[in-house]
């Protein structure tokens, strides 16, 4: 997270910030219960495995991924090869989000409406998801594209991630954004990008707030996974004490200006989530 740098963050921002992080999980935990008579049936990401050791691995595929695709963003930006750079993320934000969508909501409807429908509905997801590289001066569009990515990204996650990789990877990726906002290559992008490229829909403003994209879609992810490991309750208690670590987020954001948006959100609720189930 950052912060406006020429104003100081109120309880105002931080109602707002709450607020639509809670709609991202709300519809999340929708989708997500729409699939869960499917959960043991989907296949999973687990490439090294189900055990400890396994999930840990599986977790530093996903790390060293980010770590690359967050080193060439920074590459091209330094180098002024942002034509290239847009169109990269134009490509994999509009693919990823009709491949995504086309999946859960294939899951979802599929005795109920036709395919043809649903690539429809993708095809439009995937065009709306794309309008804050169309207009990019318009806050309106990229909290738009971000509440569409973070709740697909954060269901198909929960669905496709099975224990106890899906508990690990918050963790070590809680553990790597402390690093990558104060000495890796995301606060590099941040600096570099600030004068020289909008990074919209990557990071999101709501009110005087910075949020990347990533911190929403773990946001997302893990109460969809307390509702499938346990019951609809405990998917709100993980909401509440994610907002919890929200709120502690802002407060230190207000002496810091740049914090980690991951770290204490995921860590009080994926130790709340262990102690209860």
């Amino acid at each position: 997270m950052s912060s406006n740098k020429q104003s100081q963050i109120t309880f105002l921002d931080s109602i707002f910030l709450s607020a639509f992080v809670i709609f991202i999980q709300i519809t999340s935990l929708i989708l997500t219960s729409q699939a869960i008579e499917f959960y043991t049936l989907l296949p999973s990401y687990e490439p090294a495995g189900q055990s400890t050791s396994g999930s840990i691995l599986n977790s530093f595929i996903l790390i060293i991924f980010t770590f690359t695709m967050t080193t060439i963003m920074l590459m091209l930006i330094k180098f002024r090869k942002l034509l290239i750079l847009k169109i990269l993320m134009i490509l994999s934000i509009g693919i990823g989000t009709f491949l995504t969508s086309y999946i859960i909501f294939n899951l979802i409807f599929y005795n109920v409406v036709s395919s043809n429908i649903i690539f429809l509905f993708s095809t439009i997801l995937s065009i709306l998801g794309m309008l804050s590289f169309i207009f990019p001066s318009k806050n309106i569009y990229t909290m738009l594209t971000a509440f569409i990515l973070a709740s697909l990204y954060g269901t198909s996650l929960s669905l496709f991630i099975k224990p106890p990789t899906v508990l690990v990877i918050p963790v070590f990726f809680g553990l790597y954004d402390i690093y990558t906002v104060f000495r890796g290559p995301l606060k590099s992008l941040i600096n570099e990008s600030q004068n020289n490229f909008n990074l919209n829909p990557m990071v999101v403003n709501i009110k005087n707030v910075t949020i990347g994209l990533g911190d929403l879609i773990f946001y997302s992810m893990i109460p969809s996974v307390a509702l499938l490991l346990s019951d609809l309750f405990v998917a709100f208690v993980i909401i509440f004490v994610i907002s919890i670590g929200i709120h502690l987020t802002l407060y230190f954001l207000r002496k810091f200006d740049l914090f980690p948006g991951i770290p204490i959100p995921i860590f009080l609720s994926i130790f709340t989530l262990l102690l209860i189930i």
